[in-house]
């Protein structure tokens, strides 16, 4: 995606009812049907982040990732200007027990494939096609 398009539909969703979902680092903007934009204000968390997404996607466990982009730094978009693509997935909001079945499996999963998260809860999963994927990557959440 190029950054001409991403920025007309960062700016049509800015001028919508809509919010991006905050993180303690990062601003998720769903873009489009099945693609979304994670936004970080410094490069190093973003560079972190993707990597890790990218680690976590290979076993199954996170959405995929494209382009890396950059905003400009006009100002225009505030301090989030680094950022990339990623795949959408849909938000788990309630603390349902199938919610926590899911968890559990994603948790075994984790463990299963030798890695690690720390911060499993139901605003840093999602599901794709029914199953359950880490959203947020960052260094609280993760230790890599």
């Amino acid at each position: 995606m190029k950054i001409g398009t991403i920025i007309s539909l960062l700016d049509k969703f800015r001028n919508s009812q809509e919010r991006p979902r905050c993180g303690s680092t990062a601003k998720y903007y769903k873009i489009r049907k099945g693609v979304g934009l994670k936004l970080y204000c410094c490069k190093k968390e973003r560079n972190y982040a993707y990597r890790l997404q990218n680690v976590f996607h290979n076993k199954g466990l996170a959405p995929r990732i494209g382009n890396k982009i950059n905003l400009p730094d006009t100002g225009e978009y505030g301090i989030y200007i680094y950022g990339y693509i990623t795949q959408h997935a849909a938000m788990l909001f309630e603390d349902t027990e199938l919610d926590e079945q899911l968890k559990i499996e994603l948790e075994n999963k984790i463990t299963k494939n030798s890695l690690q998260y720390y911060d499993i809860s139901r605003r840093n999963i999602g599901l794709i096609r029914g199953q359950c994927v880490i959203v947020d990557f960052d260094t609280a959440s993760v230790v890599f």
